[in-house]
């Protein structure tokens, strides 16, 4: 269900996206990776980012309208 909501919302507002995941939260990183990868077509590779102390899991992506 979780997947299908994503996409909704996607397809509702194209444009550049940006899904920020804290790095310790594994399950949530997989479920973004496939989320997104099934709705592009491809694997996004993410980036580490480190922001006020906590480290994340960015996966960037761009929906053409």
């Amino acid at each position: 269900m979780g997947n299908c909501v994503a996409h909704e919302v996607w397809r509702r507002f194209p444009g550049l996206w940006e899904v920020r995941v804290m790095r310790t939260n594994v399950p949530a990183q997989h479920f973004w990776a496939e989320a997104i990868a099934r709705f592009v077509g491809d694997a996004i590779r993410p980036v580490h980012v480190e922001k006020g102390g906590d480290c994340w899991i960015v996966f960037r992506f761009e929906l053409n309208k």
